[in-house]
């Protein structure tokens, strides 16, 4: 009789958990817009977790009226109870002077020189590739010299360079790091002239903002205060 009793149960929970929706969606950071990769997606109604993907998309059984959370390291975790099924967007916060509280060893990296404001990139790498203008069809030179192939990929490559500069400049700015770093004013721009990456430093595959950042505050709260300080330019 008890065998009986355990196979209705057992059946009934499978029947269960067949019967059950999948709610799709994805993860996107609020400062910069990017999406978020390995955020824990879980559903407190059935006890069952998931993570989302590169693109931050996520899929996990689900019905009305279920408790989904969102969590990951450095943002803020957001919770939603489910009134539909239509694929959802969730936009994660990041944490304000996480770096206050937390250790973080993985990444060694050291600031390189200063070269342009600029940010990649995700973890999550942020990079554009470029067309070759003259791709797409035959071409025929009757004279063909290698300084043009050179002239030509130099330029494509001072292009790329500008992109990946570009977006350097757009998420090292002060109203984004100040999300991250426990630093204002002067001090912030101090950071950010010493702190912000370089093209190649910004796209290595190895590249991680946030890792980056809690290592470039560390080595700046160590600094001498003079040497906190922008270099003043020569002839003022």
């Amino acid at each position: 009789m008890k065998s009986a009793l355990l196979v209705v149960l057992l059946l009934l929970h499978i029947s269960a958990l067949w019967g059950q929706q999948q709610l799709a969606g994805s993860v996107i950071d609020s400062a910069f817009s990017l999406p978020l990769k390995n955020v824990t997606v879980q559903n407190h109604t059935l006890n069952t977790k998931t993570l989302s993907d590169a693109e931050g998309k996520f899929s996990i059984a689900a019905q009305r009226g279920h408790s989904i959370s969102f969590s990951l390291f450095a943002h803020q975790t957001q919770t939603v109870v489910l009134n539909t099924l239509d694929p959802l967007k969730i936009i994660l916060s990041p944490k304000v002077n996480l770096l206050q509280e937390v250790e973080v060893r993985h990444l060694n990296t050291s600031p390189s020189t200063w070269q342009s404001p600029a940010f990649r990139g995700q973890s999550m790498v942020y990079t554009k590739e470029y067309d070759d203008p003259s791709a797409g069809g035959v071409v025929f030179r009757v004279w063909y010299w290698k300084k043009d192939e050179k002239r030509r990929n130099k330029r494509l490559e001072a292009e790329r360079i500008r992109s990946v500069e570009g977006r350097i400049r757009d998420i090292f700015s002060p109203l984004n790091i100040s999300l991250y770093v426990p630093l204002r004013g002067e001090d912030l721009n101090n950071f950010i002239w010493h702190y912000t990456p370089s093209p190649e430093t910004f796209t290595h595959p190895n590249f991680e903002l946030l890792l980056y950042l809690n290592d470039s505050y560390k080595k700046f709260q160590q600094l001498p205060a003079s040497d906190k300080k922008i270099p003043e330019l020569m002839g003022r």
